[in-house]
């Protein structure tokens, strides 16, 4: 799990998309799709966290309190701690609404 936050912030957790990917277009210039109607993209690789400082970001620690953390997230859904008891906990965010912690849901496949 350390090497996962050792990252700094990310913007996606689990994606194939590089910070410079974009839609392929076909030679009449409308963007092709997969099977399931989703965008062929390029370039991509294995999924993996997209951090931010893959697009030039300095690595810095920039709150130092729960408040500050929530407070400089602007248009996320959700937030994501992982604690020093090595528990992650999640919190809905909202513009009108307060913060709200929620529970991770836990998928098990059998």
């Amino acid at each position: 799990m350390k090497e996962l936050i050792d990252g700094g912030s990310m913007s996606s957790l689990h994606t194939t998309h590089l910070w410079e990917t974009k839609a392929v277009r076909d030679e009449d210039g409308k963007i092709v799709e997969n099977a399931d109607g989703s965008w062929v993209m390029t370039p991509v690789r294995d999924p993996q966290p997209l951090y931010h400082t893959e697009r030039g970001d300095e690595l810095e620690v920039d709150h130092t309190s729960f408040d500050e953390f929530i407070s400089g997230n602007s248009g996320e859904e959700y937030c994501y701690l992982y604690d020093l008891n090595g528990n992650w906990k999640a919190y809905k965010i909202g513009w009108s609404t307060p913060v709200e912690q929620v529970e991770i849901p836990n998928y098990v496949t059998a």
